[in-house]
């Protein structure tokens, strides 16, 4: 249903994950920023589902 989303959260983890692994710790909080939309985007998307 979502696997896009999922699929883009997923991604966005893996990345990261290798950016804390190499120290970049701008690489990783552009990441864990687009983890976040992405989770909301799913939650908005979800409860949308519901109504």
């Amino acid at each position: 249903m979502y696997e896009q989303e999922k699929d883009f959260i997923y991604n966005m983890i893996d990345l990261a994950d290798n950016a804390i692994l190499q120290g970049d710790k701008h690489h990783a909080l552009t990441s864990l920023y687009f983890i976040k939309k992405g989770l909301e985007s799913l939650i908005v998307g979800l409860g949308a589902d519901n109504d």
